[in-house]
């Protein structure tokens, strides 16, 4: 009883920012539905599909069978709406691992600037390999860029079961810096570059690397962007 308190309090003093479960839209093209926007390839490249009885309806992203362009979609939150002191910023969702692909790229979600200069945080995950790393705008001995950080055990890379459906968070504190990865098996978090950088806008993608001659098709769900005083990622789900 008093664990369920406990977490009731946490969810509490976090702030809605953008919830997307995408139930209430219609299968067919996600562009235009829910306040959805894109960016590259064509609406048929957005789809919103029923998955399962657990999933319902969830986001498809298919990415090109070339290396020529990424696929991108978002839906616009309000930093500044949120209440004073909520200076993290979470961003949760479930993705599917797929099965074995040739394809080459990554999928995730990035979270940007207003200028779109700054990749301030997020995560990496790559079907060919199931490896998932997080994103993070840091400073490498005078070199700053956004880097990958590996999260399993020991600094090595976490490998994820091909075929599964999974939740993962990440927070950004925009005062220190701080960005941290929750999700199976990992919590971690480290000091970046990007204290003073306001968060504005979190990205679902799906990008091809160099070579790539095999369309990804990407599954995403239930998104929750929050604002939160103290980090609380993963602790209870609405959606």
């Amino acid at each position: 009883y008093l664990l369920l308190i406990l977490c009731g309090f946490q969810r509490m003093e976090a702030q809605d920012l953008q919830v997307e479960d995408f139930e209430s839209l219609t299968l067919g093209n996600a562009s235009g539905q829910g306040g959805l926007s894109t960016f590259d390839g064509t609406d048929s490249d957005y789809q919103i599909v029923y998955e399962d009885e657990n999933q319902g309806n969830v986001l498809q992203i298919t990415g090109p069978a070339n290396d020529a362009s990424g696929r991108y979609l978002w839906k616009d939150f309000l930093w500044a709406s949120r209440t004073p002191g909520n200076d993290f910023i979470q961003v949760e969702y479930d993705f599917y691992t797929g099965s074995a692909t040739s394809s080459l790229g990554s999928t995730g979600i990035e979270l940007y600037n207003s200028d779109y200069s700054v990749t301030i945080g997020g995560f990496r995950f790559v079907p060919e390999t199931k490896v998932l790393t997080g994103l993070v705008y840091f400073d490498n001995a005078g070199n700053i860029d956004t880097y990958f950080i590996d999260l399993g055990t020991e600094n090595n890379e976490l490998v994820l079961s091909p075929d599964t459906w999974y939740r993962v968070g990440f927070a950004f504190n925009p005062v220190t810096g701080e960005v941290i990865w929750k999700g199976p098996g990992f919590y971690a978090g480290i000091f970046g570059a990007a204290a003073g950088i306001d968060p504005y806008e979190a990205d679902f993608t799906v990008i091809p690397d160099a070579g790539n001659t095999v369309a990804n098709v990407a599954k995403f769900d239930s998104l929750l962007i929050t604002a939160a005083a103290t980090e609380n990622l993963l602790g209870v789900k609405d959606l």
